[in-house]
């Protein structure tokens, strides 16, 4: 995974992990109905502060260059949430070290900060299963598995192998959990080429 992180290349990496870019390239790859409704994107604060009273009561704001809960905020009653609260603490979202721009991670050093505002989903009802397929030559090979997200200080982490056999991994200090395997809806099988730099 580290020699991937600092090595690997393709020419459209940054549309794989910017999460803007990525709601595109499902769509083109899969057709519509596979990612959550996009509502807006913004490239600063004072462009979402122009819209925010067009937006809807309920919605999902994210930063499109971070992968923690902590770049994700949730908006409930829009009407009743003052800007300023939300200003303070989506500016923070764009500064480049708040983004993986400056990670060792060198899909993202092309990438634009941008904040997102998404459909918020009432059936997921506070409990987010965050599912991360390891891909290796264009297999899949190990799935990632966090929850309690927003329920706790540190979400739980799991590794499991493509029979759901839960592997003796740790994730830094996370906690393991134990996930039931998902019913997965059938979709067309995505050929993604391997470009190994010499």
């Amino acid at each position: 995974m580290i020699w991937y992180k600092l090595f690997y290349e393709r020419e459209d990496m940054v549309r794989l992990v910017d999460k803007y870019l990525f709601k595109e390239y499902i769509t083109e790859k899969l057709g519509e109905g596979w990612v959550i409704p996009l509502i807006g994107v913004w490239e600063d604060v004072d462009a979402l502060e122009r819209d925010w009273n067009d937006l809807p009561e309920e919605f999902c704001l994210k930063s499109t260059l971070q992968s923690n809960s902590l770049s994700i905020k949730f908006i409930h009653k829009r009407s009743e949430t003052a800007f300023s609260a939300v200003k303070a603490e989506v500016s923070k979202w764009f500064r480049p070290e708040n983004t993986l721009i400056n990670s060792y991670c060198r899909a993202y050093y092309g990438a634009v900060p941008r904040v997102i505002a998404e459909e918020y989903k009432t059936e997921i009802d506070s409990q987010l299963y965050d599912y991360k397929v390891f891909c290796f030559n264009g297999e899949p090979t190990y799935v990632y598995v966090a929850t309690d997200r927003f329920l706790g200080e540190m979400p739980l982490i799991s590794f499991y192998d493509l029979e759901w056999n839960r592997l003796d991994v740790r994730y830094g200090d996370h906690p393991n959990c134990d996930v039931g395997k998902p019913r997965v809806r059938s979709a067309k099988r995505v050929s993604v080429p391997l470009r190994i730099p010499l």
